[in-house]
C-alpha cells in the first residue's frame, strides 16, 4: 500500500490536477488547487480549491491510507475537522464512512502510476540539486535565518540585545513552534533584569504560563503549582500569555512543547549565562554541557501534563544539540567576533559550519540516498534550503 506522505507528494503534481477524478459517489472532481500543506495541527491540506460536480469548493482535504483511519484517528469529534471538503485515501475499507466527499485514489491509479510520476519528480528535483551551486544556497539560508533574529539586513550593523536567547527558543520550537517559543523567549529579557533568584520551578511557571499551556483544572500537584506561580509572577512582571498556538500534531512525543519547555526551562536554570558560555567555550564543552541537560522529575513519566506515561529521561538528543549549535551558538559567536557587522558575521558562520559535521534528518537521508551527500554543516543547510525551496514552491 502506499504510504500517506506519499499521498501528500502525489496529490500536487500536475498529473492528478489533469486527471478525470470522482468521489465514490459518482461526482466529478476538479482540482483547481491542491491547498497548500499543514504542518501544524488539522487537515493534511488547508485553503484548497475543487469543483466537486458544478460546486466549487473552498477547505481542507484528510488524506489517510484507509478510510477506516478517519475513525481509528478520532477526527469525527475533532473541531480541526469540520471543513472538510474532501477526504482522499487509497483504500476505501468502511461503508459506515459519510462524513465528507471521498476520493479513492486507488480506483484512478496503479501503485505503478504512483511510483513512476514520484521517481520522476525525484530525478528533476536532484538534477537541479547536483546542477547548482550549493554554496550560493548555503549563504542564502543563513542570510535568512539571521534575519528572521535581527530584521532589516540592509543595515550595517546590529544591535546586543536580543540575539542569542531568541535564536536557542526559535531551536527548541523546531519547524512547527518556533516562532511560538520565540514570544515565550520575549519574557527572557524580564528575567535578566529582574532582582530574584529564580529556581527551577520558577522558571518552569513563566515559560509554561506564557505558553499558554497551564489550566486551573489540572488534577497533578505539579502543574497546579506552576498555575499558582504564574499567576504571581506574571502579576509582578506584567507579562501576558503569547498569541501564538503551541502545537502538538505530527511530531514524536519527545518534541512535543511541554518536553522542550521543560527542557528549555532546566538549560536556562542550570546556566542562566548560557550566551556568555556559548562564546567563550570550546564547542565540546558546550555539546557535553547541553547533553547533560534533562528536566525535571515530573516529566520524566509525562509529556503533557495529567497524562502518565512509561519512564524517559528526557536528554536533548544529539539532533537537537547539533541544531543549536548550529541555529545559535555559531551565529553568537560570529556576531561577538565582528561586533555586529553582518556581512563578516555571516562569512564567519559560514566558517564554522564548514568545520562542523553534517545534520541528518529524514530529508537529508533521502537525499544522500540519491547521491547527494553533504560532507559538512554548511553543504547540509545548502541542502536544506534546496529542498525548501522546492517545498514552498509546491
Amino acid at each position: 500500500m502506499i504510504p500517506e506522505h506519499q499521498l501528500h507528494e502525489f496529490w500536487k503534481t500536475d498529473y492528478v490536477k489533469n486527471s478525470s477524478l470522482q468521489t465514490s459517489c459518482g461526482l466529478g472532481i476538479q482540482v483547481i488547487h491542491p491547498g497548500v500543506y499543514n504542518h501544524n495541527q488539522g487537515p493534511d491540506f488547508i485553503h484548497a480549491r475543487l469543483i466537486i460536480g458544478n460546486t466549487l469548493w473552498i477547505g481542507n482535504i484528510e488524506f489517510h491510507r484507509r478510510t477506516s483511519d478517519w475513525f481509528r484517528h478520532r477526527h469525527q469529534g475533532d473541531p480541526n475537522y469540520t471543513n472538510i471538503i474532501l477526504h482522499v485515501v487509497w483504500e476505501h475499507d468502511d461503508v459506515n464512512y459519510f462524513s465528507s466527499p471521498l476520493l479513492v485514489l486507488s480506483h484512478f491509479f496503479s501503485s505503478a502510476t504512483v511510483s513512476c510520476r514520484l521517481a520522476k519528480i525525484d530525478a528533476q528535483f536532484f538534477n537541479r540539486v547536483f546542477e547548482n551551486d550549493w554554496q550560493k544556497w548555503g549563504r542564502m539560508r543563513l542570510r535568512r535565518k539571521m534575519s528572521l533574529v535581527v530584521g532589516d539586513l540592509q543595515q550595517t550593523t546590529v544591535k546586543k540585545s536580543n540575539f542569542f536567547w531568541p535564536s536557542l527558543f526559535r531551536t527548541f520550537g523546531g519547524s512547527v513552534n518556533k516562532e511560538a517559543f520565540e514570544d515565550v523567549g520575549s519574557i527572557f529579557s524580564h528575567l535578566h533584569r529582574a532582582p530574584c533568584i529564580f529556581q527551577l520551578i520558577d522558571i518552569e511557571s513563566i515559560l509554561f504560563g506564557q505558553a499558554g499551556l497551564l489550566d486551573p483544572s489540572f488534577k497533578d500537584r505539579y502543574p497546579q503549582c506552576l498555575y499558582r506561580l504564574y499567576t504571581n509572577w506574571s502579576g509582578k512582571m506584567g507579562c501576558s500569555t503569547i498569541y501564538h498556538r503551541m502545537h502538538f500534531l505530527r511530531m514524536r512525543p519527545l518534541g512535543f512543547p511541554t518536553v522542550r519547555l521543560a527542557q528549555l526551562s532546566f538549560l536556562i536554570s542550570n546556566h542562566f549565562r548560557l550566551d556568555a558560555i556559548a562564546y567563550e567555550e570550546a564547542n565540546q564543552v558546550i555539546e557535553e554541557l547541553l547533553r547533560a541537560s534533562s528536566t525535571s522529575r515530573y516529566w520524566d513519566t509525562h509529556f503533557q501534563f495529567d497524562k502518565p506515561t512509561y519512564k524517559v529521561v528526557k536528554h536533548l538528543g544529539n539532533g537537537l544539540i547539533q541544531r543549536i549549535m548550529i541555529n545559535a551558538v555559531f551565529p553568537w559567536r560570529a556576531w561577538i567576533k565582528n561586533t555586529g557587522k553582518l556581512e563578516a558575521a555571516l562569512l564567519d558562520w559560514e566558517d564554522f559550519l564548514l568545520n562542523y559535521p553534517p545534520e541528518s534528518n529524514s530529508i537529508l537521508e533521502w537525499m544522500s540516498h540519491h547521491g547527494a551527500t553533504a560532507s559538512n554543516a554548511f553543504e547540509s543547510q545548502a541542502l536544506l534550503e534546496m529542498y525548501r525551496s522546492v517545498s514552498f514552491s509546491n
